[in-house]
């Protein structure tokens, strides 16, 4: 009987952990526990203790008051996970999320998708070329454009 109290504990404990979008190695990072703690605790291999509880509800803010209402609604319950979404439902913690609409995605045909590239291509072609007259005949343009910013540094002369 208490075995089953127990797990049922953990069950409930780890729904909840679950619906709040975390793993157990999330839960054991937030807590400071070891690798691999909730992991045990949650497939029984490690007894869950008090303190386990107050640390992972801490961790997926969580009241005690609503975990411990959330366990006396779904004892016995069935539904196993599924019943432990509902009562957070109930309780206002979980919230319905709304199914995605697929969206259509138009694919551009293989001729389309090419004028596309030639035409952004071409554009900056045009923009190299501006951006050289604007610098005058020096080249101050391609120096900036290859600054420090860029990441390509103008080569330096011998090292003395």
């Amino acid at each position: 009987m208490v075995d089953q109290e127990v797990r049922h504990y953990a069950k409930v404990l780890e729904a909840c952990v679950r619906i709040k979008g975390l793993t157990s190695r999330e839960v054991d990072r937030r807590t400071g526990q070891g690798e691999g703690t909730f992991k045990r605790i949650f497939n029984g291999v490690i007894d869950l203790k008090v303190r386990h509880i107050l640390l992972v509800l801490r961790a997926i803010g969580l009241s005690e008051g609503q975990f411990f209402q959330l366990v006396r609604t779904t004892r016995g319950n069935a539904a196993g996970g599924a019943g432990i979404f509902d009562a957070l439902l109930q309780l206002g913690v979980a919230q319905k999320e709304e199914p995605m609409q697929q969206q259509k995605i138009e694919v551009p045909i293989p001729e389309e998708l090419e004028h596309r590239i030639d035409a952004m291509v071409n554009r900056a072609i045009k923009q190299r070329e501006e951006a050289k007259l604007k610098g005058g005949a020096s080249g101050n343009a391609e120096k900036a454009e290859a600054g420090p910013a860029s990441g390509i540094s103008e080569p330096q002369g011998e090292p003395t």
